[in-house]
């Protein structure tokens, strides 16, 4: 009988010397949590036996627990390595399509070849959906997040409206020859025209080209007259648009304008683009544009990526839209040592742990999501190297109470012979 209870205690210190190899091998594995070897007396008590002279039967392993105490966190600077300072789980889907989910609070997390935000292991993080002002769009519904590459679709310029500012007195003659102009109009010729200005507008596959606009001075105030006039020329990658009837820009003695106020279309290349001067005035100290807008379209490339403080995910792109993309869901169990380790520092829920509640950052209980940082395995290497060594001894001892326990038996074995 000895020798079984030898054993057992056998069984316990290996079991004990396993779990802390396994903590201390995991001591640099992100979002691990440590694990517990918890072990039970056995007895065995035959009827009319006196409980008083019961002397056990040994030892048996009844749970290996884990210890949920929050890591601490290590700054990396990547915005998507994610840590939770509070109670909460990444939700995570295994499969894009399958309604499987483990959880985690491993957040080293990154776009795939797809856009999706995963972990190391491919699994995908869920979030609530949202609008691109950051309000969630409903709380009832959890989603793998995807990172669009491009916002936009490409759409030819139709439509281009300018503000101007024009110099007034002797300065209204920009850099022509004279009012009007001794020269013939030529973009090459800057003193064939007063003023020019270049903007970008985009064709219908969204590429960029360079459109010109060139002010031709042909009236300026006088003795007879108190009107400045301006007539209006275009270029796109250089070829000429010129609309239906020429295009003038008149302003009176206070410099409000009188003239051109109305979209005029400027063909070319077999398109047309209207060009609406509305607001423009000649009350400035130089020639200026002072607002531009036009209708055209080209997809922007995603920029960065930031995550808020909410857990809030935001893509910025070509440094112009920024739209939020979803909000991270956190959650939790009313047991979480009912849950059941799967590999990767993720679990997946039992009928102990219960089923998970979701939430969002900052509420309802759950902690706060940190982007930049990851939280490290909760695991103290020096206590677990004690641990180890106080477990190697219990192994010795039984060890030796097992051998002390056959050398018993051989001799009642040798008395018997």
């Amino acid at each position: 009988m000895s020798a079984l209870v030898a054993m057992t205690g056998l069984h316990a210190a290996q079991a004990d010397i396993a779990n802390t190899s396994n903590n201390i091998a995991n001591v640099n594995t992100v979002g691990y949590h440590k694990s517990r070897t918890e072990f039970t007396d056995l007895y065995s008590t035959p009827p009319f036996s006196d409980p008083k002279k019961q002397t056990g039967l040994g030892t048996r392993l009844t749970n290996v627990s884990k210890s949920f105490n929050q890591g601490s966190f290590e700054q990396t600077g990547n915005t998507l390595d994610l840590g939770i300072q509070g109670q909460g789980f990444f939700a995570l889907r295994p499969e894009l399509n399958s309604g499987e989910m483990t959880f985690s609070r491993a957040g080293a997390f990154s776009l795939n070849s797809e856009g999706h935000i995963v972990n190391s292991s491919g699994s995908y993080m869920m979030s609530y959906p949202s609008a691109e002002d950051g309000t969630v769009l409903s709380k009832a519904e959890i989603q793998p997040l995807q990172v669009p590459a491009f916002r936009g679709s490409p759409k030819a310029t139709d439509n281009t409206s300018l503000t101007m500012g024009f110099p007034s007195g002797v300065e209204a003659q920009g850099g022509q020859d004279a009012v009007p102009s001794a020269l013939t109009f030529d973009t090459a010729d800057s003193e064939s025209y007063a003023f020019s200005t270049p903007f970008s507008i985009y064709d219908s596959t969204g590429t960029a080209q360079e459109a010109e606009l060139f002010f031709v001075m042909t009236d300026q105030p006088d003795a007879s007259s108190t009107i400045s006039r301006y007539e209006v020329h275009m270029t796109v990658d250089g070829v000429p648009y010129t609309p239906a009837t020429p295009m003038t820009l008149a302003f009176d003695e206070t410099g409000l304008a009188i003239e051109g106020e109305t979209p005029v279309g400027f063909t070319g290349d077999g398109r047309t683009i209207n060009l609406d001067f509305a607001d423009s005035n000649q009350m400035a100290d130089k020639f200026a544009v002072q607002t531009l807008s036009h209708d055209g379209d080209t997809p922007r490339g995603l920029s960065n990526l930031q995550v808020d403080s909410e857990g809030i995910v935001w893509a910025n792109y070509s440094g112009v839209d920024t739209i939020a993309l979803g909000q991270v869901a956190l959650a939790n169990f009313t047991n979480l040592n009912g849950l059941s380790p799967v590999g990767d520092a993720a679990y997946k829920s039992t009928a102990d742990s219960g089923d998970p509640y979701f939430g969002q950052s900052g509420l309802s209980g759950f902690g706060n999501v940190n982007s930049g940082s990851l939280e490290q395995a909760n695991i103290d290497l020096t206590s677990e190297l004690v641990d180890l060594i106080s477990s190697q001894r219990n192994y010795q001892a039984s060890a030796k109470a097992l051998e002390t326990s056959n050398s018993l038996s051989q001799t009642i074995m040798n008395m018997r012979g």
